[in-house]
C-alpha cells in the first residue's frame, strides 16, 4: 500500500547488519488529510542500529504523499524488514 511505500522510501537500512534477521513494527496514526498524528512501537528488532534507522524514517515522515482513501483506518501498522524489498510495489 501507499502508506508502507512512503515510509520505506524514506528508510535507509543500516549497513553491515544481517537484515534478514530483524523486523520492527510501528502503528502509525493518520489524519484524514494524510498528516501523521503519531506512532507507537509494536515490536522492536532488538538491534539498536536497525531501530534507530526506523526512528529516522518515522521522524522524516510528517505526512504521506496524499490523503488516505475514504474508509481507511485511522491507525495503520507499518513493518520495517528486508524481506519486502524483493516484492514488487503495487
Amino acid at each position: 500500500g501507499f502508506v508502507e511505500f512512503t515510509y520505506r522510501t524514506r528508510w535507509s537500512k543500516p549497513d553491515g547488519v544481517d537484515d534478514t534477521a530483524f523486523v520492527a513494527e510501528v502503528e502509525v496514526t493518520l489524519a484524514k488529510d494524510g498528516s501523521v498524528g503519531g506512532y507507537t512501537w509494536v515490536r522492536g528488532s532488538n538491534n539498536k542500529d536497525w531501530d534507530d534507522s526506523v526512528r529516522k524514517a518515522l521522524a522524516a515522515t510528517r505526512a504521506i504523499s496524499r490523503p488516505p482513501p475514504k474508509g481507511f483506518p485511522g491507525k495503520f501498522r507499518v513493518r520495517f524488514d528486508a524481506i519486502q524489498d524483493s516484492e514488487p510495489i503495487q
